[in-house]
């Protein structure tokens, strides 16, 4: 009988840890997902829009937030519909914007809270691509999620690396 009883009580402590590990198992993969879907709707919205309004990037610093500005977006022309002028092609003015801004408040604009995150676009000079501007945060956790997509930034080919990760 005794014999019995500790084995059901070592079956049913098993069962829970067991129970445990495939909960955080599976919160851990919805986070990922989550950071994963997150990183590349940011990286669509910047490479494929203009952002609502449009010209978000001649409004003062000041009025630099979630009020006035809808969306942040790095096209220089629409490449949504029938008309594709300027396919992916980044305008240097908002560019430099978001370089002068306060990194929270593009982190909200861009739907990243409770993230940090690490725009670089690189330039190609012929051979390879090489830095040419960021927008970081620091990120502190090993669990990061990396998009990159290609564009033309001075009629150049360009390379857009966003890095989003959830510190601990």
């Amino acid at each position: 009988m005794l014999i019995a009883m500790m084995g059901f009580v070592i079956l049913i402590i098993s069962a829970s840890l067991l129970w445990d590990y495939s909960l955080n198992s599976i919160d851990a993969r919805e986070n990922r997902y989550r950071m994963e879907l997150a990183a590349s709707g940011v990286l669509s919205s910047l490479l494929e829009t203009q952002g609502n309004p449009a010209n978000w990037s001649s409004l003062p610093i000041s009025q630099f937030n979630e009020s006035n500005i809808d969306s942040l977006g790095l096209a220089k022309n629409s490449t949504l519909g029938l008309s594709h002028e300027g396919l992916w092609e980044i305008d240097w003015k908002k560019l430099r914007y978001l370089n002068s801004s306060s990194y929270n408040k593009t982190k909200v604009m861009l739907g990243l809270q409770g993230y940090e995150f690490n725009l670089t676009v690189n330039k190609f000079n012929g051979s390879s691509f090489a830095l040419n501007y960021s927008v970081s945060g620091e990120i502190q956790s090993a669990n990061v999620v990396k998009r990159t997509r290609y564009a033309l930034l001075d009629n150049k080919r360009a390379e857009l690396v966003l890095m989003v990760g959830q510190n601990e």
